[in-house]
Formats: structure tokens, C-alpha cells, sequence
């Protein structure tokens, strides 16, 4: 995914102004940065889930698979690249169905393949690791499973339509530091086939898990690059303030 010169609003007023960020394949990419300061805005601008916000306004350019996001003017292509990238929100929110319905509604409803097709595919995702902790009833109603539970389902499903490329914002604020350490081991595995971005306010989840950072502030990106280096020796006052904690350098 690449993005250049995003500058983006809502009825006139400004929450990104040109914002330049590469996200290299199979790798995590966090988003760091205060509440307001554009981090969710530019997450919901890859898949154009901001389209459906009366106002908004984008100028630049979002590339997904080399393809240009913004080009695309037919519904039905602009639904085809969403099918390709899998967004997972701050809360869970599984279908008022059973596991396996959770599962399968995303394979019927979009490939419409034969139902064994879609049960074996179920079957070998595993379920993010749920199948196990289950003892295999998947018939279980989603709404019975803990909250870090229905997240990972939440990630399986979007999964089930085989999105390389994974947006989440914020997944584990809701939960507890069990649930949110089995999300992160998730996501570590998941990265060798996917690419994953992720707002997080959690400094020591982004320090943890993300190959990369990007510091947002008042809708800009103060500094970009490998989190390592980012979190240990920040380029940028402002970085360096925000990370041990600061809010002013």
C-alpha cells in the first residue's frame, strides 16, 4: 500500500494534510499518534470506507496491489477491492449467528461457492485459534465468546475472503491483556502472508509487534520508519516526547 500527497476532510475542514506513507508487504505497520489526529480517518481512506461519510473530501493518491483506489468510479470495482481488504474495528462485532455462520456469510455471500468449499476453507483457517479453545462446536452463538474471542473471529472472518491486506483500528482497547497478547501473537503469524495496518494507542503493543510506526500529529506524519529505530532514537522532538509519554516536547 502506498499513499501520496493524502490530503483529506470533512465539509471544508482539514484532517490530513499531505501524508506520504509506504507500507512494505508482509509486515506490520503501526499508526501512533493522539485521538483527532487523523490516524482513523487515513485508515478508513484505504478501503474508501470514508465514501459513505457525507462531506469528505480527498485529494492525493492510495495505491492497494498497484491498483489506484481513488480511480476506480464503478460500485462494483470499488466493492471488489474491499472484498481484498480486510478491516477489523476497535470493537468486536460478530454476526448475531453461530461461529460457522459468522464464517461463512462473507464466503456466500461474495464468492457464492458450494458450502463444502466454504466449510473446508473454515476448517483449515483454524478459526484465528478459536477451534481448539471450542473443543470444535461451532455451532456455539458468537455473542456467548469473550470479547477477545469474538475479535479473533472477527479477524477470521475478513480472512475468509482471502484479504492479503488488513486494517485494524485499535482491536485490542476493549480487552484484557490475555486476550490482547493472543491477538498480537495472531497478528505476528498472520504477517507472513499479509499486510497489516494498525492504529494503536498503545505504545508498548506498536514497540512489541510493528516492523514499522508512523507519529501522526494534528493530522500530519511527524516521522515515519522502522519502530525499532523509532522508539529508541526519534528523529524528532515531538516523537521523542509523545513516545516517553509527553504531550510537548
Amino acid at each position: 500500500m502506498n499513499a501520496s500527497g493524502i490530503s483529506a476532510g470533512y465539509f471544508g475542514t482539514g484532517a490530513l494534510f499531505d501524508v506520504n506513507l509506504s507500507v512494505p508487504e508482509n509486515s506490520i505497520y503501526a499508526l501512533i499518534g493522539p485521538s483527532g489526529c487523523g490516524k482513523s480517518t487515513f485508515l478508513r481512506s484505504v478501503n474508501r470506507l470514508n465514501d459513505h461519510i457525507r462531506g469528505f473530501r480527498l485529494e492525493g493518491e492510495i495505491t492497494v496491489g498497484g491498483q489506484p483506489v481513488y480511480a476506480l468510479r464503478d460500485p462494483r470495482r470499488v466493492r471488489e477491492l474491499r472484498m481484498g481488504i480486510g478491516m477489523i474495528f476497535q470493537r468486536p462485532n460478530p454476526l448475531p449467528m453461530t461461529v460457522m455462520q459468522n464464517m461463512l456469510f462473507p464466503y456466500r455471500e461474495h464468492i457464492r461457492g458450494r458450502r463444502e468449499d466454504a466449510v473446508e476453507l473454515a476448517m483449515e483457517l483454524r478459526l484465528a485459534g478459536l477451534l481448539d479453545e471450542l473443543g470444535g462446536r461451532l455451532n456455539t452463538h458468537a455473542e456467548r465468546l469473550s470479547g477477545g474471542q469474538q475479535q479473533r473471529l472477527c479477524i477470521a472472518r475478513a480472512l475468509m475472503l482471502d484479504s492479503k491486506l488488513l486494517l485494524l483500528d485499535e482491536p485490542c482497547s476493549a480487552l484484557d491483556p490475555v486476550s490482547t497478547y493472543r491477538i498480537e501473537d495472531l497478528l505476528l503469524n498472520l504477517k507472513s502472508t499479509h499486510t497489516i495496518i494498525m492504529v494503536t494507542h498503545n505504545m508498548e503493543q506498536a514497540r512489541r509487534i510493528s516492523d514499522y510506526t508512523a507519529f501522526f500529529w494534528n493530522g500530519r506524519i511527524v516521522e515515519s520508519g522502522e519502530s525499532e529505530r523509532l522508539f529508541a532514537s526519534p528523529a524528532e522532538a515531538l516523537t521523542d516526547a509523545y513516545v516517553r509519554g509527553v504531550r510537548e516536547p
